[in-house]
């Protein structure tokens, strides 16, 4: 959006004093005249002529002569332009020093000519303490005065007060939505991208997908970033009224991506990691994930690791994934302590460290809540290899695990629980899926995963339990519900595929149902 702050000073030019004696009979005086000489127009040339020639030379950014042409028309006319473009140049400090108080005082002189522009312009500079003290009251007035005459700046200022509640009582969501319409349809691209927001998450209305779909698609359509980014996550998830496609998600994405915003580059990057949309391409997806992780996006320092680790899209180095991977931990990235303890835990590239690993299953356990974290805890509780035995913290852990789907934790649970009948109903889909999925450390490969994880036995003891109990005894136990046979078929392992032992950010959004990296802030641009 062009603001045009505009006007400036008249320059009043003092010629050189002059002092003339006048001689008379009975004594002599001197008197002395200072005239104030406006700047000549160049000859040949009106007003307008000046003006338009002070257009050009602005549009060129010969800033000091379009300052000067400015000076000399405002001389000869109280244009609200010529203000305008005056007070602007010294808001700004082009052509000459930067002045808000000068700025400030040509506004008014246009604002009070009823110019829209000037009107907008103070409201916004009382709103920023540009010169003055912050005074919401002051701003507000002022926008308001510029929105009785449509001015899409003022409109979309006073949606984004009502929005947050600045300078008034409360928040009032139906007010700024009806602002931010009126905006939209000026055609204000932030305007209709908090539409789209409030439309989404259904703020002072029904949610519904449809036009927050229609908002995005518009600031989008004018090369908004953020809109770019909110219509390729909603083609990448799917949701009521809005069907999910992958293709046009990554369409979405590499056009946000393209304008430099990280979290596009970052699910960009996933989309070729995952070969959504795309075909599946390690380099392309570490090149996104690099230019998300320098501006900081945690979740893409973490994938980087993952990468580094499985030597995919690059060279397989450990050492640059545990730096990847201590980066995005700062940050407390959940995914990126559970990885180091994976690390630390197996030996991957560093001396194997039990402790170590603790502390960042720890660590990730407390942070983000993960559930595979839950699951390592328990088994060194369990087996006192993180320094401290705890059959009651294990099972606790266990049970968290097990109540959210985790499948190695459900059978831990139920095995520290008795619960034979259920563990086995259960185990058949682990045994499956770790032969199919998981790395030879973890019982993949043909190992047997439940003898791995030493509950062969428990199931050997399921067996001979039921064979020996009746069918009203093994209805006493508790069979497998039917959502626990449902969370086991399709449920969190099956979903994680060969990303288990060493987790994405992606993947760890999709276990916890967390939202997308944006903010739903409204903007001002």
């Amino acid at each position: 959006m062009a603001k045009k702050l505009n006007e400036s000073p008249r320059k009043v030019q003092a010629s050189a004093a002059s002092a003339t004696p006048k001689i008379n009979n009975n004594n002599i005086s001197f008197t002395c005249h200072l005239e104030m000489k406006k700047p000549s127009l160049p000859k040949g040339m009106s007003t307008k002529e000046v003006t338009n020639s002070a257009d050009i030379a602005y549009n060129k950014k010969n800033w000091k002569e379009a300052f000067r042409l400015y000076q000399i028309a405002s001389n000869y006319t109280n244009h609200p332009h010529v203000y305008n473009q005056l007070a602007f140049m010294w808001f700004r400090g082009l052509g000459t020093p930067q002045n808000y108080g000068v700025s400030l005082k040509y506004y008014r002189r246009s604002a009070n000519q009823g110019n829209a522009r000037a009107q907008y312009q103070i409201g916004y500079m009382f709103y920023n303490a540009c010169g003055v003290e912050r005074d919401y009251g002051v701003a507000l007035r002022y926008f308001t005065k510029a929105a009785k005459q449509n001015h899409p700046s003022a409109l979309l200022h006073i949606g984004v007060m009502y929005y947050n509640g600045i300078g008034l009582e409360a928040p009032d969501y139906g007010e700024a939505l009806k602002k931010f319409r009126e905006a939209a349809d000026l055609g204000n691209i932030s305007a209709q991208y908090n539409l789209g927001m409030m439309y989404k998450n259904g703020q002072g209305t029904c949610r519904d997908m449809k036009m927050a779909l229609k908002y995005y698609q518009a600031a989008a359509n004018q090369g908004d970033s953020g809109a770019q980014y909110e219509l390729g996550m909603l083609y990448k998830n799917g949701c009521i009224d809005v069907d999910m496609d992958l293709k046009l998600s990554v369409k979405y994405l590499q056009l946000a991506a393209s304008q430099g915003l990280p979290e596009a580059q970052y699910y960009l990057g996933i989309m070729y990691h995952m070969g959504h949309g795309v075909k599946k391409d390690y380099k392309l997806a570490a090149k996104f994930y690099q230019l998300a992780a320098m501006h900081g996006i945690s979740e893409a320092q973490s994938n980087l690791g993952f990468l580094f680790v499985a030597g995919k899209g690059c060279s397989k180095n450990v050492s640059s994934a545990l730096q990847h991977y201590n980066v995005a931990a700062l940050k407390k990235n959940p995914i990126a302590h559970y990885n180091i303890g994976v690390m630390y835990r197996q030996g991957l590239g560093v001396e194997p460290s039990n402790s170590i690993a603790f502390k960042h299953f720890l660590l990730s356990s407390k942070v983000g809540d993960d559930i595979d974290a839950h699951f390592q805890l328990g088994v060194m509780f369990e087996s006192g290899e993180g320094g401290e035995k705890s059959d009651s913290e294990a099972v606790s852990l266990f049970q968290r695990g097990a109540k959210r789907g985790h499948p190695y934790a459900w059978v831990k649970f139920h095995s520290h629980k008795k619960s034979y009948v259920k563990m086995l109903a259960l185990g058949e889909h682990v045994r499956a899926f770790a032969s199919e999925h998981l790395p030879e450390s973890l019982g993949g490969k043909g190992i047997d995963f439940v003898e791995n994880f030493g509950v062969k036995d428990m199931l050997e003891d399921a067996l001979e339990e039921k064979e020996q109990k009746g069918s009203k005894d093994i209805e006493e136990t508790g069979d497998i519900t039917k959502a626990e046979r449902e969370r086991g078929e399709n449920g969190y392992f099956e979903e994680s595929g060969v990303l288990v032992l060493e987790k994405t950010s992606e993947q760890k959004g999709e276990e916890k149902g967390e939202k997308e990296l944006s903010s739903d802030s409204v903007f001002v641009k």
